[in-house]
């Protein structure tokens, strides 16, 4: 299950102006969005983050490294940002493990500035070989997002988070570079206990768009027959976002 804040960033920048609504995000939304390096997961959660911003929400986006540029489809659109929503959104880069883990145990410590999204956009680069600490890490966010669930609307003094829920997103570069699908799986597991519902962008290798230099991403699980999102990688560096159509089946 697609986690709700990522499927409407999905819609927002896809250019499918009939896909683009305005319903408010809601329901839990919490998702471990896995794909290889380059597959556009940095860009799909800082499109999720900017979408939950111009909702009114607050929202803690944590990376081993800062974002060096927009990602292209706000490039195009950047005529349309709201610098009010950008200022809603909080970037943190913790450079170890130790860092990053002391920050998520001290959001709780923000009273009114709880935020409603949490994004750690590449857990990797705070995970070791201890499948332990993998799990400790995990209990972690998912307890911090809980907490603050049960508490946003307590300490809350206006109407910018009219859920009273705080959504999880957390990237994972999966297969990691040099590893096949069955490495690191033991890792994966363990994550996925805490954070079962999972978004999956596989490599689509057709074979035109392979020769046109195209590179295509696809959430997995979307079988031919189904529509699904796909984030095409031109050859210019620009990104597209669109909506694949299903195959008709013949009866």
């Amino acid at each position: 299950r697609m986690a709700g804040v990522i499927r409407q960033a999905l819609k927002c920048y896809s250019g499918e102006e009939s896909m683009a609504d305005s319903t408010p995000i809601s329901g839990n939304g919490s998702c471990l969005l896995l794909g290889e390096g380059s597959s556009g997961k940095t860009s799909l959660l800082f499109l999720a983050a900017l979408v939950a911003a111009e909702e009114g929400k607050k929202v803690m986006f944590l990376s081993p490294k800062p974002i060096q540029a927009l990602p292209a489809p706000l490039l195009e659109s950047r005529a349309g940002l709201n610098p009010l929503s950008l200022k809603k959104i909080q970037f943190l880069y913790p450079q170890s493990r130790e860092e990053f883990m002391k920050l998520i145990a001290t959001v709780h410590e923000k009273g009114s500035s709880l935020p409603s999204l949490i994004i750690v956009d590449g857990l990797e680069a705070y995970l070791t070989d201890n499948i332990k600490q993998t799990a400790h890490i995990s209990a972690l966010l998912v307890d911090m997002a809980a907490f603050i669930s049960e508490n946003i609307g307590t300490v809350s003094t206006s109407n910018e988070d009219p859920n009273g829920e705080c959504c999880l997103l957390v990237s994972l570069t999966h297969p990691a570079q040099g590893e096949d699908e069955t490495d690191g799986g033991q890792s994966l597991s363990v994550i996925g206990r805490y954070l079962p519902s999972n978004c999956m962008l596989e490599r689509d290798l057709d074979p035109l768009q392979e020769e046109q230099g195209e590179r295509v991403f696809r959430e997995r699980g979307s079988r031919s027959e189904e529509e699904g999102w796909g984030i095409v990688f031109k050859p210019d560096g620009s990104i597209k976002i669109l909506l694949v159509p299903g195959k008709t089946k013949t009866p």
